[in-house]
């Protein structure tokens, strides 16, 4: 079956053109991989076998890391595109956290067994890569915003200026 989901997955992937749509196509995903690490732990897998699962949760990581960023580059036209890259991100984050938890418990359980440990280790790299870099695109974002609603309070001023400035001038035409 799995070979069948991940073929499923590869052929969305193809279909998906719009870069917020793979954003999310990946998340879920991603999602996907941490609950097959979760049930294998919970089954007691052995250490090969949740080593490959990690593996994959890893690479899927990457993967949706840079769809990520592929849609953070995105120009936005609409309010309603801007709240579904919103929804999208904080998808990212949740996740992100989630997985942080998983792979700390897989750590503390998997004390000593170095297969296991190399995995988690390599996978919590790119955990801290991707919030690393979410946070960086927060900071940047709100620096633009904040740049952005200074030019608008600017460009408004000035409106204004020019409004007193011809309503001065009008007030002497009438004089």
């Amino acid at each position: 079956f799995y070979f069948l989901d991940t073929f499923g997955e590869n052929i969305s992937r193809v279909l998906t053109i719009d870069p917020i749509a793979k954003a999310n196509l990946e998340v879920s995903i991603l999602e996907e991989r941490l609950a097959e690490v979760t049930d294998l732990q919970a089954n007691n897998a052995d250490a090969s076998q949740l080593s490959i699962a990690l593996a994959e949760l890893t690479q899927q990581q990457e993967r949706t890391q840079e769809r990520v960023r592929e849609m953070e580059q995105e120009k936005l036209e609409s309010q309603e595109r801007e709240q579904e890259r919103t929804e999208v991100n904080n998808r990212y984050e949740e996740h992100l956290q989630e997985q942080s938890d998983k792979l700390s418990e897989i750590e503390q359980e998997h004390r000593g067994n170095s297969e296991v440990e190399d995995s988690v280790n390599e996978a919590q790299k790119k955990q801290d890569e991707a919030e690393v870099e979410m946070e960086q695109e927060k900071n940047s974002s709100q620096e633009s915003n904040s740049g952005t609603t200074e030019n608008q309070e600017q460009e408004q001023h000035q409106e204004e200026n020019k409004n007193d400035d011809n309503s001065d001038d009008r007030g002497r035409e009438d004089d």
